[in-house]
């Protein structure tokens, strides 16, 4: 019997999973048979000083009710925020998890390895210097991509052809990085 696949998506603080880096994702893991379930924070501890650990001991509260190991392949798509999150719910699952990224603030580094992360991000995103992701990735052998003149979003303000580029070449990156 073939194992199900599963993708879970941890959008950024302001940036959901309506928005185009979710939407490929999305299109892309309908290609590749995965099952897909969207995380929301709506709910969740907004404002508390303690934001994080609340945030991933609730989601967790509700992740641990599956049975990952019906799973032959699970890929877990993050943005900002979310990328600290999808680290530890990796972690917690205790797989062999694919984790997308996607401009990772500096507390997702600890959950970032060679074989299953795959790291994206603009040159000019204001919460992460491009050096010190850099460094980090290349120092721990650490597959990423940084898009020159794109910021937290992975846009391009100033030139939206090169913004539907780069949005172009993160969807092939996902295809390259997304088990069939």
């Amino acid at each position: 019997m073939k194992k199900r696949k599963l993708a879970i998506f941890f959008p950024g603080g302001k940036y959901g999973t309506q928005a185009p880096l979710f939407y490929y994702a999305d299109l892309v893991m309908a290609k590749k048979g995965y099952e897909v379930l969207e995380i929301s924070y709506d709910d969740l501890a907004v404002g508390s000083s303690d934001w994080i650990n609340q945030t991933r001991e609730q989601i967790w509260g509700r992740l641990k009710q599956i049975d990952f190991s019906a799973y032959g392949e699970i890929v877990l798509v993050a943005k900002s925020i979310g990328t600290v999150l999808a680290g530890w719910i990796r972690e917690k699952i205790n797989k062999d998890v694919k984790v997308i990224f996607l401009t990772p603030l500096k507390g997702s580094f600890e959950y970032m390895d060679q074989k299953n992360s795959l790291v994206i991000a603009g040159t000019l995103d204001r919460l992460l210097a491009k050096e010190e992701l850099s460094e980090y990735c290349q120092k721990n052998g650490i597959c990423f991509h940084q898009f020159e003149g794109a910021g937290h979003a992975i846009v391009n303000r100033k030139d939206p052809i090169k913004s539907a580029e780069i949005l172009t070449s993160i969807v092939k990156l996902y295809d390259a990085f997304i088990p069939d």
